[in-house]
């Protein structure tokens, strides 16, 4: 199953993860751009500088030891001439490429052997003097690089911020279903026939196209079953005649002839008869009934009472009040009716029912004290696909309709042989496909 809210979330994080890196590269290539940028123009200005205090000083000057020079202990200068040369440091610059800067005339990034990072301008002074002004940076870019974790940290902690708040939006926004979710449970739990209007304009033609969809299957079941019952009632007319034809003597027929055509005719009457309860399921798909399951249950088991007056029939009902069934109530009153009636055709006199309704299943138990069932006839009705002849004897009367029942709702049934003896009968039935 798909989780909105997680697929946004996965394509923020994709969607942050490129911002951070892409903002990470840029602020690096800016700041980096930036402070050489600033270097450059501070080299610059020394050289200036320096250009300006060589021309008041004599060549004798520009290469001795005495010679003035401005006061800036992060520089090293290194002036030569045609004969001769002269370095703030030379012990330090001994070890540099000079003549490399000195014929390049320039900007340049050096790194010597301790790691130490220098950023150096060579220039023309004249024809015959040169000079280099170095300036040490591995401090300056040390700070920079912690600028850089800095910026890093505060970009991943806005993200992370603007994350939590998107989930929390997401969460709010979805939250407005729950009154969509909550109305479609009433839906099926019969209290309402239809969803309500949506104030929320994005849910609005959902509900609208749930309610066509609700309108359209009712409208196909109602004609479903209509259409059945009008055959059904058509045919009964003209079996009718040919069973009151075959059962008059001077009919010209044979006994036996009278007697096969009689018994067709029962076993028309018996498939309409099939054929009309089948056409009076809705199963999965329609909305529910709100109805009392002990009264239907308990009208069920007087009205069956009635039809095996010296059974005696004891029945002990035990139901959930909770236990809700996910139909009509014609529905459930046709899949009790049949199980009840089966149990009370064999029983020996006492039948249990048991309704318990959790969370996601709707659960019948119904038992009885008879013979029970052979493992082959359990067999047989387990197998799907198999329809027991209703009017057959043993454990297969009214079974049909069960059967039905129960795939219509996508639940299962299961036949057992109880102990010393007795015949169990469990069916459940998915509360919700959701």
């Amino acid at each position: 199953m798909i989780s909105i809210e997680k697929v946004l979330l996965k394509r923020f994080i994709l969607i942050a993860l490129a911002l951070i890196a892409a903002l990470t590269f840029f602020h690096s290539w800016w700041a980096d751009n930036l402070y050489l940028k600033m270097q450059k123009q501070q080299l610059q200005h020394e050289g200036s500088a320096l250009a300006q205090h060589l021309q008041h000083t004599t060549p004798e000057q520009r290469t001795s030891l005495t010679l003035n020079l401005p006061q800036h202990s992060s520089h090293i200068y290194v002036i030569r001439s045609q004969t001769s040369s002269w370095s703030s440091a030379p012990e330090l610059v001994s070890e540099y490429p000079l003549d490399g800067w000195f014929n390049a005339p320039g900007f340049h990034e050096f790194q010597d052997n301790n790691d130490r990072s220098f950023l150096i301008l060579s220039q023309t002074f004249s024809d015959s003097m040169q000079f280099i002004v170095i300036q040490e940076t591995t401090a300056a870019l040390a700070e920079l690089d912690k600028n850089h974790s800095y910026m890093l940290f505060a970009i991943i902690l806005a993200l992370a911020i603007v994350l939590l708040l998107q989930r929390k939006v997401i969460r709010e926004t979805f939250s407005k279903l729950d009154p969509i979710k909550s109305q479609i449970d009433a839906l099926q739990r019969g209290e309402k026939p239809t969803l309500p209007n949506s104030d929320i304009s994005e849910i609005s033609p959902l509900v609208s196209a749930i309610n066509q969809l609700l309108g359209y299957l009712h409208s196909r079941n109602e004609r479903s079953k209509n259409a059945v019952g009008n055959i059904s009632h058509a045919m009964k007319t003209p079996i009718a005649v040919i069973t009151q034809i075959a059962e008059t003597k001077d009919n010209g027929l044979t006994p036996k002839i009278r007697e096969q055509l009689i018994e067709q005719a029962e076993q028309l009457n018996l498939i309409i008869s099939s054929e009309l309860k089948r056409a009076r399921i809705s199963g999965r798909g329609h909305q529910s009934e709100n109805f009392s399951i002990v009264t239907a249950v308990e009208n069920l088991a007087a009205t069956i009472k009635l039809i095996y007056p010296d059974k005696l029939l004891t029945f002990d009902i035990n139901i959930d009040p909770q236990s809700h069934f996910p139909g009509e109530q014609s529905d459930f009153n046709e899949l009790m009716g049949n199980l009840m009636d089966n149990a009370a055709k064999w029983c020996d006199g006492v039948i249990s029912v048991d309704i318990n309704g959790g969370l996601d299943q709707f659960e019948v138990v119904v038992n009885d004290d008879g013979p029970g069932c052979s493992k082959s006839q359990i067999e047989r009705l387990t197998k799907r696909g198999i329809r027991l002849d209703e009017h057959a004897k043993g454990h297969g009367l009214g079974l049909n309709i069960v059967l039905t029942i129960v795939e219509q709702y996508q639940g299962h049934i299961l036949f057992t042989n109880k102990e010393p003896k007795g015949f169990s009968v469990s069916v459940k039935l998915p509360l919700s496909l959701i």
